[in-house]
């Protein structure tokens, strides 16, 4: 479970109901959330199992394991408290922390809640390595299942990350400032800002990752910057380090281009990768083998509604997002309008006409243009906005050491070709993602 710090940060705070876009941009803009108690007990569960129990019920207020707090998701017009990390403070009393060891929470009566709460995830199966630089195959992952991991310390690492990175700090693609956007109140652009986050010497074999120096950003930069600051959590809780010192320097961003070392342009080394049109992100994890990813597409690509929602249904919370606002794939005659997110849960809901329509909330860097009052913040939008989405879950974090496979200056032809070249199919995602 989220300290107090997090929950604050991360789940509800600035819920802002604006629908913004992202994806393809001009030449200088590159790319890129029991009823009755007996006396009073405490137990001991995980924090990703506290997590699970606090849920948004249909009428917009937040329940810990179904019982309804009274507590508003999302408060009325002018009601800023209840927004944001006001409002969740009502039901932060009723849950204890206890360290490192996970957080306590009041027992309700037996049968409301399981006998040993809920089971933990088990380590999967290793995947096949990275694709090498030079085009061969890398060596095969290791097996998750020869070196158990359990997959929740992932998820405690990613909130953990979550809790760093404050809300707001701009919103800003372009690549140079002006005095327009000085007088905005920008004093260093997005990709000066991931350069100087993510710190490793000529000696160190791991980086120092500050976020809160990763400000402005945009969609790409805030979910690879926190997949970084995550692997380095991770990896650092771990008995044994994973992540060499090889494959760190393959996954620092090259943002600050040089006649020695060029900006990574999309598709190139892993960065490149992860800020590409298409599925980028999903395209690289499948790559290093460290996860999987699940494909939604739009409501005429399934024999039947029920089909539909069953894809939608496959998500889970901390999930990395892909979101397609529009029909196109990547830029070519025609552009990509796409939003880069970690996908935090859905609440349940219908359209005008009775039809399951959900709203989705997600965490991300939101903007649509140049602004300093924007940035990091959780956001959300009825599933009918997206028109496609790509999912990618990590499932073997081990194998973020096959980044040493991928030096910054190998391409990947599939999402090079998306940055203006042309257009992409279904197909092409889905082949070059793994996805089956």
């Amino acid at each position: 479970m989220l300290k107090n710090k997090c929950l604050n940060n991360t789940m509800i705070c600035c819920l802002s109901m604006v629908m913004l876009l992202s994806g393809c941009q001009k030449a200088e803009d590159p790319q890129q959330t029991e009823d009755v108690q007996e006396e009073e007990k405490t137990v001991q569960v995980s924090k990703e199992d506290l997590a699970k129990l606090i849920s948004i019920l249909d009428n917009g207020d937040f329940a810990i394991n179904g019982k309804d707090t009274g507590v508003k998701a999302q408060g009325e017009k002018g009601q800023d408290g209840k927004d944001g990390a006001d409002g969740l403070q009502e039901i932060i009393d009723v849950i204890g922390q206890n360290g490192t060891d996970g957080a306590q929470v009041e027992q309700g009566e037996q049968g409301a809640q399981g006998e040993q709460g809920i089971q933990g995830a088990q380590g999967a199966q290793g995947e096949q390595g990275a694709q090498g630089a030079q085009g061969e195959q890398g060596q095969k992952g290791d097996s998750a299942s020869e070196q158990p991991i359990a997959l929740d310390s992932w998820n405690d690492a990613m909130l953990g990350a979550l809790a760093e990175f404050q809300n707001g700090g701009g919103y800003l693609t372009k690549l140079h400032l002006n005095d327009t956007l000085r007088a905005q109140g920008f004093t260093q652009t997005t990709w000066q800002g991931m350069d100087a986050a993510f710190e490793m010497g000529e000696n160190d074999l791991y980086p120092t990752i500050d976020v809160a120096k990763a400000r402005p950003s945009f969609c790409s930069s805030a979910t690879y910057m926190l997949l970084l600051k995550t692997i380095s959590n991770w990896d650092a809780k771990q008995e044994t380090r994973h992540v060499s010192q090889a494959a760190w320097r393959n996954l620092k961003p090259i943002t600050i281009g040089t006649e020695e070392k060029p900006r990574q342009d999309d598709g190139y080394g892993c960065w490149g990768r992860a800020n590409a049109n298409a599925d980028g992100l999903a395209v690289l994890i499948h790559e290093l083998g460290a996860g999987k990813s699940f494909y939604v597409g739009m409501k005429d690509e399934y024999a039947n509604e029920q089909a539909y929602f069953d894809a939608w249904d496959q998500a889970q919370r901390l999930d990395f997002m892909k979101i397609f606002w529009n029909e196109n794939i990547g830029c070519g005659q025609a552009d990509e309008a796409g939003h880069m997110v970690v996908y935090l849960g859905s609440e349940p809901g219908t359209d005008e006409e009775g039809n399951r329509d959900n709203t989705i909330y997600y965490w991300s860097s939101n903007g649509s243009k140049s602004d300093i009052t924007k940035g990091y913040g959780v956001q959300t939008t009825k599933m009918s906005n997206v028109k496609r989405a790509v999912f990618t879950r990590i499932t073997n974090p081990e194998n973020f050491d096959m980044a040493k496979t991928i030096s910054p200056y190998n391409k990947q032809i599939f999402l090079d070709a998306m940055n203006g070249q042309r257009n992409g199919t279904v197909e092409e995602v889905k082949e070059n993602a793994g996805i089956k």
